[in-house]
């Protein structure tokens, strides 16, 4: 079976677009320093006093690319009531 030049082009311009949705979506995650700076703004606690747990913890979150658990990043949605980073700033910042 022969691709046609038009099935190429379609798709190529989806891959296109599919990567640069993830991109997008990426930009706008929650992440462990994001997290830290809020909590640090907002309570003056640091991680392991947020979600008590050990430093050590924190620290492998924060330093070896390990991923930041998404249930923690539901944790603190809950708890803050938005993952949105604008409306969040913006709370830090008033």
């Amino acid at each position: 079976m022969e691709l046609t030049y038009e099935e190429v082009r379609r798709d190529r311009e989806n891959r296109y677009i599919e990567k640069r949705k993830k991109t997008m979506e990426n930009k706008s995650k929650l992440d462990v320093h994001f997290i830290e700076l809020y909590i640090k703004k907002m309570y003056r606690e640091d991680l392991s006093q947020y979600y008590l747990v050990t430093p050590g913890v924190t620290s492998r979150w924060r330093n070896n690319n390990v991923t930041f658990p998404d249930s923690r990043i539901h944790e603190f949605t809950f708890r803050e009531g938005s993952n949105d980073i604008v409306e969040l700033l913006k709370r830090i910042y008033k």
